[in-house]
């Protein structure tokens, strides 16, 4: 059985777009309140400071996601090592493609009866567990993963 692995890659605009926004938003009320008051302390802009910052740190943990299709399972791992993810091809009852909207996000969101886990893109793989529980998985390339899940699929039976 030949090992296949894709990526999920989210947009550089997202990544660094929503800490540039949320920076925005944090600096631009103090800088009103500065002119107006004549004069913040410098301690007050810590939190402002620190929270594009942190916001970037997520984001990016967020921003790339591989998965990888060997030895019996599919392994699902975001940028740092975690969140990881691993799913048995004996307890996949079907695999499909599906769209999706952007507003959806990137990272981990739980649905009904469904767990979304990608980085980015409008097309992911649904992978249906026998249990009935439903694995949408972000992929750059999904007709190429919805392909190797399905040969992996024919290779264990």
């Amino acid at each position: 059985m030949r090992e296949f692995t894709d990526t999920n890659t989210a947009d550089v605009r997202y990544v660094i777009g929503l800490p540039l926004l949320i920076a925005v938003i944090a600096f631009v009320p103090l800088l009103i309140f500065y002119k107006r008051i004549g004069g913040i302390p410098a301690t007050t802009f810590i939190s402002p400071a620190v929270a594009p910052l942190i916001t970037f740190f997520f984001v990016y943990m967020f921003a790339k996601m591989s998965t990888t299709v060997a030895d019996g399972k599919i392994q699902i791992v975001f940028h740092y090592g975690f969140p990881k993810k691993e799913i048995s091809l004996p307890d996949i009852q079907s695999v499909e493609l599906q769209e999706v909207s952007n507003w959806w996000g990137s990272g981990i969101k739980r649905m009904r009866g469904a767990v979304m886990w990608r980085s980015w893109g409008k097309t992911v793989v649904v992978v249906e567990k026998r249990d009935g529980m439903r694995m949408f998985i972000g992929s750059d390339n999904p007709h190429e993963l919805q392909q190797a899940i399905l040969s992996s699929l024919k290779d264990q039976s």
